[in-house]
């Protein structure tokens, strides 16, 4: 985000009242307009159908553009890009604590998108014009595969880890015990908001959609690598210590992995209020929105040894497929499970005391007819979610609810609202995650992401 203020003389104002915004029409300054050239906002589309950049001003409520013909001085301008915007993740709350952050070049072209959780993330770059992105990081892992903190991977050695290790410790961030990975990973981010409608309607101040970080290899606990070490796993080269230690996916691996419907959501966009970028504008009440929706869900049945021998498996985990035969790596063949459903009949309403209803018919107005999941209803009534609502029944049966509901660990919905002053879009995301230790060695878990993009109504 970008300030400008023009010192030059006030003008006499012409007659016009500013397009309904409160105030006379203003011009943006030529080189506040130009921060954007013609060809990155191109570039930016091949991403997202948002606005490259939205200029305002302490004399306008309205979004300006070359379009303006009056002109002001003494007027701040402010300038907000893409790279101001957060892509909140379903699983993160809409907090600070994880979101998409785009990384734009001197021209405004977007060049890198970076996964912030708590205080940083680690960027990787954009593959030619595409949504591609890929590069090295390294993560701190303090137990089992979960990482604790994420930094770009620009050639440091074993000792620069271990200084920053340390460094990260004394200041609270990790703590000790854990060690660090070497992953070069790749992504593509998709954006639904270019078409909520099938028609080519497209949001302009918001997006939502999804991610799937894949990794083409990944080494465990690097801390005692040699420089020479470094410099071939980053090259993606196998440093002979084995498989638990270096895991170097095959083409066809990867390429299956990145083709999986494994999502991870999410949704966001700007919400300027006067000249100030918010997170989202207030609720507005009384209002309905209408759009696209897009859920995701995550089914597995995971077994030891002893439970092969369950007869009565399939019965126990609520599946029709019994889980009796393995897969290459030994887990049962229901282990793992995503699917990706969409809607462009999807609708949230407030009423005049601020309730939000989002409805996302997955199943009466599925996006494929042929693979249908449940209608979907939630509620936010002030600060408190009620407990959601599941209606039909989904085409495959390894994705029915089952009784996840009497188990959830955790449950969000975040609605947000975008736009300049005026909320003229909606977007946000919601989650349900269930666990169920089911007895006899078998355990479920049950996940639920939804995103929704809409314009108002």
């Amino acid at each position: 985000m970008k300030k400008y203020l023009i010192l030059t003389s006030v003008l006499a104002l012409a007659a016009c009242g500013g397009g309904g915004h409160g105030g006379a029409s203003v011009n943006a300054p030529d080189t506040l307009n130009a921060r954007i050239t013609d060809a990155a906002a191109a570039s930016n589309q091949a991403i997202t159908a948002m606005k490259s950049q939205v200029i305002v001003s302490n004399k306008t409520s309205g979004d300006l553009s070359r379009s303006a013909t009056e002109t002001v001085g003494g007027v701040t301008f402010t300038s907000y890009d893409l790279s101001d915007v957060k892509l909140f993740a379903a699983d993160a709350d809409h907090t600070d604590n994880g979101y998409l952050k785009i990384g734009m070049d001197d021209n405004g072209r977007i060049e890198k998108i970076t996964m912030n959780i708590g205080e940083v993330g680690a960027p990787v770059q954009r593959v030619g014009e595409t949504n591609r992105f890929k590069g090295p990081i390294f993560e701190y892992v303090e137990s089992g595969d979960q990482a604790a903190y994420r930094i770009s991977n620009t050639g440091q050695t074993a000792e620069d880890l271990a200084a920053l290790k340390a460094e990260l410790i004394a200041q609270g961030k990790i703590h000790d015990g854990g060690h660090w990975n070497m992953v070069n990973e790749e992504m593509d981010v998709v954006t639904l908001g270019g078409d909520i409608d099938g028609n080519g309607t497209a949001l302009q101040y918001a997006d939502f959609g999804h991610f799937n970080p894949v990794y083409t290899s990944k080494y465990k606990n690097v801390d005692g690598l040699t420089d020479e070490q470094m410099a071939a796993a980053r090259n993606g080269e196998d440093l002979g210590r084995g498989g638990e230690l270096d895991k170097i996916k095959s083409t066809a691996d990867f390429d299956a992995e990145m083709a999986a419907e494994d999502y991870q959501l999410f949704a966001g966009g700007y919400a300027i209020r006067g000249t100030e970028l918010k997170d989202s504008l207030a609720v507005p009440r009384g209002a309905e929105f209408k759009g696209k929706a897009i859920g995701r869900v995550y089914t597995s049945v995971s077994v030891d040894e002893d439970a092969f021998a369950n007869e009565t498996l399939a019965e126990t985990a609520r599946i029709t497929q019994a889980a009796a035969a393995r897969d290459g790596e030994g887990y049962s063949t229901d282990h793992d499970i995503n699917k990706a459903f969409t809607t462009t009949e999807a609708t949230l309403k407030i009423d005049v005391n601020g309730k939000q209803t989002l409805e996302m018919p997955f199943y009466t107005h599925s996006g494929d007819p042929e693979n249908k999941f449940y209608d979907v209803k939630l509620v936010k009534n002030g600060d408190i979610v009620e407990a959601p609502v599941f209606t039909g029944t989904p085409t495959d049966p390894r994705h029915n609810l089952g009784n996840a509901l009497d188990h959830v660990q955790e449950a969000s919905f975040n609605p947000g609202y975008y736009g300049v002053n005026t909320a003229s879009e909606a977007a946000g995301t919601a989650r349900l995650y269930s666990e169920e230790d089911l007895g006899n060695h078998v355990q479920r878990e049950y996940e639920v992401q939804a995103a929704y993009g809409m314009k108002r109504q």
